[in-house]
């Protein structure tokens, strides 16, 4: 079973070196998949390495 991790708005944009607006920006353009539990907000980290993969010219995997 893949195992898919979370990570806090903060944590995402850390991990990105982007700013918080940014990081609901993208999520608000589709490019980063969110899980809500309750009110909090969390990115797949799946979906990190995709918008990743796709800025350095890497197909990302829908």
């Amino acid at each position: 079973m893949n195992t898919a991790y979370l990570l806090t708005v903060r944590e995402t944009a850390d991990a990105l070196r982007i700013g918080r607006t940014n990081v609901y920006r993208l999520i608000n353009e589709g490019q980063l998949k969110v899980v809500k539990i309750g009110s909090a907000t969390r990115i797949t980290t799946e979906s990190i390495r995709a918008l990743v993969g796709a800025d350095a010219g890497e197909p990302a995997n829908d």
